[in-house]
C-alpha cells in the first residue's frame, strides 16, 4: 500500500516503483493461485477474492499501459484518463483490503462491520 501511495502521489514516472508494485503483485497472485488450488469453489464463491483478483489484475493492466505507452492506440488524453481511473480502481480496491485486515483486530470489528452492511 506504501508503494502505491508512492507512485500515486509522488513518484508517477518512476520504474523502480513501478517493478515494485509489480513484483509485490507478483507474490499476491502467486498467494492466490494457493489458496484457489486449496479448494477452488470455496475460493470462487468469496467476494473478498473477487476483489483480491481485480486488484491484481488491474494493477498489471495498470503497468502494461505504462510500459507500453502507445500514443497510436488511444489519443493521448483518453490514455491518460484511462491510466487515472485504472489507479483510482486499483487504489480503492486496495483500501477495501486494508480495512478487511483491520477487522482482526477487536476494537475496530464491530465498525468495519458496519461499514460493510452500509455498503
Amino acid at each position: 500500500m506504501l508503494i502505491l501511495t508512492l507512485h500515486t502521489l509522488i513518484l508517477r514516472d518512476s520504474t523502480y516503483i513501478l517493478l515494485s508494485m509489480s513484483f509485490l503483485n507478483s507474490l499476491f497472485l502467486i498467494y492466490e493461485i494457493l489458496q484457489m488450488s486449496n479448494g477452488f469453489m470455496d475460493y470462487v464463491t468469496d467476494i473478498w477474492n473477487s476483489l483480491d483478483i481485480t486488484r491484481i489484475l488491474s494493477l498489471y493492466f495498470y503497468a502494461i499501459l505504462i510500459i507500453f505507452d502507445d500514443n497510436e492506440v488511444i489519443d493521448q488524453e483518453g490514455q491518460e484518463g484511462l491510466k487515472r481511473y485504472i489507479l483510482v480502481l486499483i487504489t480503492l480496491l486496495s483500501w477495501m483490503r486494508v480495512v478487511s485486515y483491520v477487522r482482526v483486530y477487536n476494537s475496530t470489528r464491530y465498525m468495519i462491520r458496519m461499514i460493510i452492511e452500509i455498503f
